[in-house]
């Protein structure tokens, strides 16, 4: 009688200790397959987080050339304006000298 007890206590905690095993590589895993997703969204993020700033630095570089050429624009943009108002007055003064040259030979 003792012996058949023995068999079925061991029997119920072989099933157990299989139980045991299947509950515990069922937990890692799925423990594993998660970490291992986390893993790679991180090195997803990382790579993604470097490309933003490859991108971020691109878009300052052509920010600042885009300023300075527009800065020259604005100064080429000045100094023809400066020139411009220069010859407009030189020929006014011109015109000024030919109007009194003619009303001067006109009253001789």
């Amino acid at each position: 009688m003792w012996t058949i007890v023995a068999d079925v206590l061991l029997t119920v905690l072989s099933f157990t200790a299989i139980f045991s095993l299947l509950v515990v590589r069922s937990y890692f895993s799925t423990y594993g397959g998660e970490k291992g997703k986390n893993v790679a969204t991180h090195e997803d993020m990382e790579r993604i987080i470097e490309d933003l700033r490859r991108a971020t630095q691109a878009t300052e570089e052509i920010k600042t050339q885009l300023s300075a050429e527009v800065w020259d624009r604005q100064r080429e943009w000045e100094l023809k304006r400066e020139v411009m108002f220069e010859t407009a007055k030189g020929m006014a003064a011109i015109n000024s000298a030919i109007v009194s040259l003619d009303f001067s030979v006109k009253h001789l």
